[in-house]
């Protein structure tokens, strides 16, 4: 292992790896897979199905890339296999590794995969969603000023842009329980970070908040078995930390992170987007996530502190999240633990 001699040396991968994705990065929908909406069991099956005409450059199918710090080597993520193009052995200065993770898109659910109850406190690691049949993950109870939020990824509790501050949110989500008499109402949409859907645009979360309509409905301890949290400064994160998280659909996985600083094409309801800054993370066993996991707050596995937010899933399985230092100076809170 190589460890890098001076900040120079990390501007100039940064700056390698960022006039790659200038030249190679494709926005445009046509050069990756267009999502619909299945259920988490269906997830990779259906997008092989939808898979389109293998590509004919590394263009149509490189999805981003991130920089490995410990083995000074830019890290480059393909929509396929490169098997039979001409790629670049080093880019700029630097050996560049080639990793085949499919397209990325949001880890949202709209299909019945795995229904949660209505559960009074809600706790972290259950099924919410807006008033519509979708369904993510509650990731965390957080607070500013006096008021109590669930927090949760942005496309989760506003379904891609469709609701503005102050629809309903419900815990469990529509998609897991249809609820007529509104008993399963437990917040309010407060905020939503923004999203900017041009070329270079600079992406750094997708995270809202939902103010809580009633105190008494907040449960601050996790699902089992990570239970409280053992403190609330978010965790730098770093290659090769190993983590975990409570989703809606796959429960209590482990993981570790396997880059970070990452720039990558995520699809959102069918729109790419330009995300910068990211952390990816596989699973230790089985995949770290799916469909309907979007939101769970990705914690430390020994430290049990907070160090991301889950946003998406690559066919391949590989998650991204967004920072949470990010997340939490941007929508202004303090974590409930």
């Amino acid at each position: 292992m190589t460890i890098l001699t001076s900040r120079n040396e990390l501007v100039s991968m940064i700056q390698a790896r960022d006039a790659f994705l200038d030249s190679h990065l494709r926005m445009d929908a046509s050069s990756a897979i267009r999502p619909r909406r299945t259920s988490g069991n269906a997830f990779t099956a259906a997008s092989a199905a939808r898979r389109p005409t293998r590509a004919g450059s590394l263009e149509e199918i490189v999805v981003g890339a991130g920089i490995d710090v410990s083995n000074k080597t830019i890290n480059v993520y393909l929509r396929e296999s490169p098997d039979g193009m001409s790629i670049p052995a080093r880019i700029g200065d630097f050996p560049a590794c080639y990793v085949t993770s499919g397209v990325f898109r949001a880890a949202v659910s709209s299909a019945l995969t795995n229904p949660r109850r209505h559960c009074r406190p809600a706790r972290p690691g259950r099924s919410i969603g807006p008033p519509s049949e979708t369904a993510g993950t509650l990731g965390a109870w957080v607070q500013s000023g006096d008021k109590v939020y669930a927090l949760s990824a942005g496309h989760v509790l506003t379904d891609f842009g469709k609701f503005a501050p102050g629809a309903v949110i419900r815990q469990p989500g529509l998609l897991d329980q249809p609820d007529l008499l509104e008993n399963n109402v437990i917040a309010k949409l407060s905020q939503a970070s923004a999203l900017d859907p041009s070329p270079a645009a600079e992406n750094r979360l997708d995270a809202a908040l939902a103010e809580v309509v009633n105190g008494g409905h907040v449960g601050r301890r996790f699902l089992a078995p990570i239970g409280r949290l053992r403190g609330c400064e978010h965790l730098p994160p770093r290659r090769d930390l190993e983590v975990q998280k409570i989703g809606r659909t796959t429960g209590h996985r482990r993981g570790r992170v396997t880059d970070c600083q990452v720039t990558v094409k995520v699809e959102f309801d069918g729109q790419p987007y330009r995300f910068v800054d990211q952390i990816f993370i596989e699973g230790l066993s089985d995949p770290f996530a799916t469909g309907g996991d979007s939101g769970a707050l990705v914690l430390g596995r020994r430290s049990t502190r907070p160090i991301a937010l889950l946003m998406a899933v690559s066919d391949t399985g590989i998650t991204v999240a967004n920072r949470f230092d990010l997340v939490q100076k941007t929508l202004g809170f303090a974590l409930l633990v």
